[in-house]
């Protein structure tokens, strides 16, 4: 009885899998050309039932594909390649076509005809409004360098000594501003960190407005910084070097996931390398001598990660923050020489190490009324600095001086609140 009974189960077995085997078709086919008749390789073959794909596959070398285990049923095939227009076939298989061979499938050419072609490069431009210079800061030579201060220093009116100091049109009573917002930091150490490649705009604005603050200030130098702000996911890599005595680099990394409503964003820049610095000074009635030799090596890096939510056409909130970080090494080496008293000279060696993180934290909250230009903006800025600078200063030769280290810890904090209102009388009036 046993046996009877797994005979039967074999037998059962055995119908089910011819029934499912005769209840499948096989598609065969060669896509090619519709000009040159020559193959298409790797062109995408899908089978659908409706609107969902049922198999595919895609064709060889030579431009031929198979596709087997297709059940019964009416189907719609489709050959697929880039740059040539979809080939659709509705297609039928049952138990009269056990093979379905559609033969030669032509794909023709998808030419789109161009009205026109425009083509932009990104050089620097240089807008003037009412109470400003906008410097819109592309790719070309007038903007290499590795820092903020390389790019500043080629701006007509701005001015920057070798030691860093800072001055527009002549007075170095210069306020300096990265996107909008103060920082704790002195503008030489500013305009040294901040890469070139991070910066979107430079902004001279030589007639400040209350917003700003600028009482006893000659001008503001307001640095934007780079922030994507397209659909989708973006991403933008810079990276450049300069070359003298040393080469140093300067790098960025740029990138946001925009879906309309929401806004995420972030970009790293870096600036790492050596810069070499010789110079002489000649007293001549003092009848003495200076010969300097400075290394400089730093590496700065820059963060910047933000969010723009818009919660409806009239109000927008925004959150980011900035974040500098700077290592540096300088290695100075004094010779100081006296031309009527050669046995007073002396060198000097001075050893400094430097350490500081610079951070900016950033809400801002900005409803805009139904008349263009007519807005309320209400911002709040945190800022802090943590510097740690030591210096060792070592002498040799015939001098009275001793050698001595200093070491200095600096911390602030800064936060600044601004309720800003502004509406448009006419066009020539805005309060």
């Amino acid at each position: 009885m046993k046996n009877y009974s797994y005979q039967l189960l074999l037998l059962c077995f055995g119908l089910l899998a011819s029934q499912t085997l005769y209840a499948q078709s096989q598609i065969t086919g060669t896509v090619l050309d519709q000009n040159t008749q020559e193959p298409i390789p790797y062109a995408t073959i899908v089978i659908k039932a409706g609107d969902a794909i049922t198999t595919g596959s895609i064709t060889n070398e030579a431009g031929k594909f198979s596709i087997s285990k297709i059940a019964f049923g009416n189907y719609t095939f489709e050959a697929q390649f880039i740059g040539y227009k979809t080939v659709v076939k509705e297609i039928q298989l049952n138990k009269s076509v056990r093979t379905l061979a559609l033969g030669m499938v032509h794909m023709s050419e998808d030419a789109v005809v161009l009205n026109a072609v425009e083509v932009t490069t990104e050089r620097s431009t240089i807008e003037q409004k009412i109470d400003r210079k906008v410097i819109n800061v592309g790719k070309d030579l007038t903007t290499a360098g590795a820092s903020a201060s390389d790019i500043i220093g080629n701006i007509p009116s701005v001015s920057i000594t070798q030691d860093g100091d800072l001055s527009l049109r002549g007075n170095e009573n210069v306020r300096v501003l990265v996107d909008g917002k103060p920082t704790n930091m002195s503008s030489r150490e500013l305009l040294q960190q901040i890469p070139a490649t991070s910066i979107k705009t430079i902004e001279l604005i030589t007639n400040p407005s209350a917003k700003y603050n600028p009482e006893g200030m000659s001008g503001i130098i307001n640095i934007t910084l780079k922030k994507n702000t397209g659909l989708g996911f973006n991403t933008t890599i810079n990276m450049g070097l300069t070359h003298g005595e040393r080469t140093r680099y300067n790098n960025s990394l740029s990138l946001n996931y925009g879906n309309g409503k929401t806004n995420f964003y972030g970009s790293y820049g870096n600036r790492l390398g050596k810069g070499v610095t010789n110079g002489f000074i000649n007293r001549t009635v003092e009848q003495t001598g200076q010969a300097i030799l400075s290394i400089a090596d730093r590496t700065s890096q820059l963060f910047k990660f933000g969010v723009d939510y818009e919660i409806d056409d009239q109000n927008t909130l925004s959150i980011y923050t900035n974040q500098n970080i700077l290592d540096a090494a300088f290695d100075a080496h004094r010779n100081i020489t006296f031309s009527n008293a050669p046995e007073a000279n002396f060198n000097q060696f001075d050893l400094t190490y430097r350490d500081h993180t610079n951070a900016s934290y950033n809400v801002d909250f900005k409803h805009v009324f139904s008349k263009e230009g007519h807005f309320i903006e209400l911002e709040a800025d945190y800022n802090t600095l943590k510097s740690d600078t030591a210096n060792d200063f070592v002498f040799n030769g015939n001098t009275p001086l001793a050698n001595y280290d200093e070491r200095i810890d600096d911390s602030r904090t800064n936060t600044t609140l601004n309720l800003d209102y502004v509406y448009p009388f006419s066009d020539n009036a805005t309060l």
